[in-house]
């Protein structure tokens, strides 16, 4: 797959050397400000899966398009993280990304883990857990929606939504192609093809990107730790064989090969197996194999314009294999190593009839059912120590973990707004969803016995089964006092079913979660929609919060019976100048645990009662502010220059709030510098985390000090990366 992506880039850069040569004028690239000194952009939305303007929406919705993707050099989620209120992505190991909004996150990190509270869609269709570490590459808009969403979007969301909407086929024939390089021997290379097969008719795109880096720590004996080799493919239709009929198919490919990011060990004993002190980012293992996975899927979108009400059917297929393969003690020691062989398909499908728009029409409707299944196989083979297990020098023990995972959900929902008055509009809408989950798997032991051999220690049989329904009500009360003016209250209760332990563990089972979020906010535009301020406050009262602990080693869910997050979210965007565009947002959140006690382990076996121990990944202030300013150059074209600063107050990594896992408030500052020629060849040099903040993203405490003698592990941020990229618009 790799040659046919690299194939294609190469032949989109022929193509637009081919139509520079023949007199064809380029486009010029898209600038950063508007020229006529006009209102700010309006940006549109579907979070509420119809398509309104962001100031109208009544709900907290950060959104960010293609140019602000481009020029802020993100090339995955976590890139974004930084720039959104109350939103904490750290860019920790591969293949486990963690999401915190206001504060709720649920790490997930091997065996049959809980499912997250965030949940990402590409084009509407549900993504497998891991997708936010895909390339980003020719999306037109990322829209992340915070606080619990279970009506629109499903049982997963208590926490907020990612909503990725690919660019769309177009009606005349364009392209691009883009290359750049930069340190720690960053390649990419990306490009796509759009236009016209039939006229009016037949539409296509096709797209696709290649990214190589080495990783950001080295291996002493050779190699760097999260070096990756990233490669994506999309492809899509447009076929509109009538006027009310329209139907986009969409397919993409992507593969990964990397080398784990690898603990750092910064106290304790363990510092110098590792070949580390403090943050040298240098250490050794003797388990370094790479890598990979490999995602596969399809969506299909029909709509059918009927008049009165709109048809839509969004049918989704995903599949990902990926191999797993871990040094997970992260040291020249065999203490243990995991290679884990994992394999998720799932097939997704859903209707909605929602009602047209109308003038004058108070009353709007949607309707919608869904139904999705998911089947999951996992082939985990651990090797442990013989210091780990109490055997002689050179014995180990092995240890196998299979399971099978099935969860099949059914949900139908629906939503119908009243305008009460000219001004007043009162929304509700309920979700019903049934959740069935099979839990089927075993954990097979064996001891490595010097001088004696193999030995089996036995088998550990798990099978388990749940069947969960969960009711999603949500209400919302609407104010407009003036036409750039709205104020909106809303209540929402979201759910998450509950989930299956690893046998080992002496909780097989975990609750499901609930959580009522109460929200009130003010959207406002001023100065002819050159100013733009909203603000909004909240409080969500979770029960029975899924937070992940360990048991040993092993990974363990456990409830917190109570769990509150509240605060207040502020947002502007000005526009100063013609060519200069200024956004800032300052967020403060208090998340908490209310009720939160675990039995058998605290001083003497008793209880531990964690109540008012704040929760991970939540800054209590966050702070965003950004300039884009672009300046006409005469026949050279625009030059542009974009900055941001963020900043987070210092929070935990970790439930326990132990003083080691404690990230101290840090700074992130990104820049890009460029010019955009008339000839539509735009070049640029770009910087993030130029101050070179060393921040912590990932932390485990609490390992058996008997064999880790009280060393704690974490991981730390990329690091200043910077680069020059080259890209030409036909």
């Amino acid at each position: 797959m790799r040659t046919q992506v690299k194939a294609l880039l190469l032949a989109s850069a022929g193509l637009a050397v081919v139509l520079g040569t023949t007199g064809l004028r380029a486009q010029p690239a898209p600038a950063t400000g508007r020229q006529d000194g006009g209102p700010i952009e309006e940006i549109i939305v579907t979070a509420t899966k119809r398509e309104t303007r962001l100031q109208d929406t009544p709900a907290q919705v950060s959104a960010y398009a293609a140019e602000f993707i481009e020029r802020n050099a993100v090339r995955e989620f976590s890139d974004l993280a930084s720039s959104i209120p109350n939103v904490v992505a750290p860019d920790g190991v591969v293949g486990t990304p963690v999401v915190a909004i206001r504060g709720i996150s649920s790490p997930a990190k091997g065996g049959a883990a809980a499912e997250q509270p965030v949940s990402t869609f590409l084009d509407g269709v549900f993504m497998p857990e891991g997708s936010l570490d895909d390339l980003i590459f020719d999306i037109r808009q990322i829209e992340v929606i915070r606080g619990p969403q279970g009506v629109i979007w499903g049982s997963n969301t208590l926490a907020g939504a990612i909503s990725y909407t690919s660019q769309r086929p177009t009606e005349t024939f364009e392209g691009s192609v883009e290359a750049g390089y930069g340190n720690y021997d960053l390649f990419q290379l990306r490009g796509a093809i759009s236009g016209p097969v039939v006229e009016d008719k037949l539409l296509f795109r096709l797209a696709a990107a290649h990214q190589e880096q080495d990783g950001y720590s080295e291996r002493v004996s050779g190699g760097s730790y999260g070096a990756r080799n990233r490669e994506g493919l999309r492809g899509s239709l447009h076929v509109r064989p009538s006027e009310p009929l329209a139907v986009t198919l969409i397919g993409d490919y992507s593969e990964s090969t990397f080398t784990n990011v690898t603990f750092e060990y910064f106290t304790g004993p363990f510092a110098a197996l590792a070949g580390t002190n403090g943050r040298t980012r240098r250490q050794e293992t003797d388990f370094f194999e790479p890598s990979r996975s490999e995602s596969k899927g399809m969506a299909g979108l029909v709509d059918y314009d009927a008049g009165a009400a709109i048809l839509s059917s969004v049918t989704g297929y995903r599949k990902v294999d990926q191999t797993l393969n871990l040094d997970t003690d992260s040291s020249s020691l065999l203490l243990i190593h995991d290679e884990i062989e994992s394999g998720v398909e799932q097939v997704s499908q859903e209707f909605r009839l929602t009602s047209a728009e109308a003038p004058g029409r108070r009353f709007d409707w949607m309707l919608g059912v869904y139904y999705y299944r998911r089947d999951q196989a996992v082939d985990q083979f651990e090797r442990i120590g013989a210091e780990m297990v109490g055997l002689p020098p050179g014995g180990e023990a092995r240890v196998e973990i299979d399971f099978d995972n099935e969860v099949e959900s059914r949900a139908a929902f629906g939503t119908a707004s009243y305008e009460l008055a000219d001004a007043l509009t009162a929304e509700a809408g309920l979700r019903v969803t049934r959740d069935r989950k099979r839990f089927d798997g075993a954990v097979s032991t064996t001891a490595v016995i010097p001088g004696v051999g193999t030995v089996p220690l036995g088998s550990l049989p798990n099978s388990l089964a749940l069947t969960d329904t969960q009711v999603s009500p949500m209400a919302t009360l609407s104010y407009r006092p003036a036409a750039d003016i709205l104020v909106y209250a809303s209540w929402g209760r979201g759910h998450k079913s509950g989930g299956f332990n690893d046998s080992r563990v002496d909780q097989p089972t975990f609750d499901a979660e609930t959580a009522d979020s109460y929200e009130a906010g003010v959207k406002t535009a001023w100065l002819d929609e050159r100013l733009v301020l909203n603000l909004v406050g909240f409080y969500i009262d979770y029960r029975d919060l899924q937070v992940r602990g360990v048991q040993g080693t092993t990974p363990l869910f456990r409830n917190a019976e109570q769990a509150v997050s509240k605060g207040v979210e502020a947002e502007v965007v000005a526009r100063p100048l013609p060519n200069w565009t200024l956004s800032g947002s300052l967020a403060y959140n208090d998340a908490a645990y209310e009720d939160f006690v675990i039995g058998g382990i605290g001083p003497g076996g008793g209880d531990l009662d964690l109540s008012g121990n704040r929760m991970p990944l939540a800054p209590r202030t966050s702070l965003h502010l950004s300039s884009q300013y672009t300046q006409p150059l005469g026949g050279l074209g625009d030059g542009y220059v974009h900055g941001e600063w963020n900043r987070k107050s210092a929070y935990f990594l970790d439930f326990m709030n132990d003083p080691g896992g404690r990230q101290d408030a840090y700074d992130v500052v990104n820049a890009r510098l460029g010019l955009a020629l008339p000839n539509g060849i735009d070049v640029s040099v770009w910087g993030r985390n130029l101050t070179g903040s060393d921040y912590k993203v990932d932390f485990i405490g609490d390992l058996p000090p008997a064999v880790f003698g009280g060393s704690q592990f974490h991981i730390l941020a990329p690091p200043r990366t910077y680069g020059v990229d080259v890209k030409a618009t036909f």
